[in-house]
């Protein structure tokens, strides 16, 4: 309290300033009513309030721990079979891809939900909890006979208190890096497998020659290389006037014997119809089906 002669006025303890405003406005003769003390005593309550709160928010809250991750692996699958699976294990959980250039093997993500188990945000004290961010940025480069992946994932919290909202930054524990590796291995692994496999096939695989009589498809017969095919041509032409173009097929049907002097002879044909045709009008001893 402040006493003047013939008035004593209240004022607030919690804030000097007003004391001193009070003063000047007393001196000169400036009438203050209670309802202009009673507000600022009101907004200097609340202030006091608010800024108890962040000091006690600040307070309990702890800082998140630093973790040793192992960002960058080597597997050993080239880089095509690895930048696959790359892009496959993203797809798999659904983490939408923002940037990708595969001639410098990088892709990003923006900001996305992940599990909070992936990260350290330490202790929230009075804030409340909301989602948990992660941004990947992902690089692949070929290493030899392998590919070396670095996987660089940051991590961040939203938080509230009394309305407001903020993020906080949180360190990786390292278990979703070691998830992508892992998982970019395995699946690497068995998308070069598949691509041997193929290459395999494709390398067994024997390509055939094949003319038929226009008129007659049933008069059709394949050989091993385009002159082998030109040979069937004239064979056709001998029998049926005309024969078409020599055309590549990897799927035929074909019998074998022997011929008088008892040399193993191949006749193949680009269909069944054709084989069994040509089957029951050959000369060929020990025939087998066609197949």
């Amino acid at each position: 309290m402040l006493s003047y002669p013939g008035r004593t006025l209240k004022v607030c303890r919690f804030a000097p300033a007003h004391l001193v405003l009070l003063y000047h406005r007393r001196m000169a003769n400036v009438q203050v009513g209670p309802s202009d003390v009673s507000s600022r005593c009101l907004r200097c309550i609340q202030l006091l309030i608010v800024g108890a709160m962040f000091v006690a928010l600040a307070a309990s809250a702890t800082a998140p721990s630093t973790h040793k991750v192992q960002t960058t692996t080597v597997v050993d699958t080239a880089f095509e079979p690895t930048w696959e699976a790359l892009i496959d294990v993203f797809a798999d959980h659904q983490w939408a891809i923002q940037t990708i250039d595969k001639s410098s093997g990088i892709i990003s993500t923006d900001w996305m939900r992940v599990d909070e188990k992936f990260a350290d945000c330490g202790g929230p004290g009075l804030a409340i909890v909301g989602a948990t961010l992660v941004r990947f940025n992902v690089r692949a480069k070929g290493s030899g006979t392998g590919t070396s992946l670095a996987v660089n994932a940051s991590f961040r919290q939203s938080r509230t208190v009394d309305g407001r909202s903020f993020f906080v930054d949180c360190t990786s524990l390292g278990t979703v890096e070691n998830i992508i590796q892992n998982e970019v291995y395995v699946v690497g692994g068995n998308v070069a497998s598949k691509r041997k496999q193929e290459a395999n096939k494709a390398a067994a695989t024997t390509t055939y020659f094949c003319t038929a009589a226009p008129a007659d498809e049933k008069v059709a017969l394949c050989a091993r290389s385009e002159a082998g095919c030109a040979t069937r041509q004239q064979e056709i032409i001998a029998i049926a006037g005309d024969a078409t173009a020599c055309a590549s097929t990897t799927s035929v049907v074909c019998f074998q014997g022997k011929n008088a002097d008892g040399t193993q002879i191949e006749s193949c044909h680009p269909s069944t119809a054709a084989c069994e045709a040509r089957h029951t009008k050959s000369d060929l001893l020990e025939a087998t089906a066609c197949k």
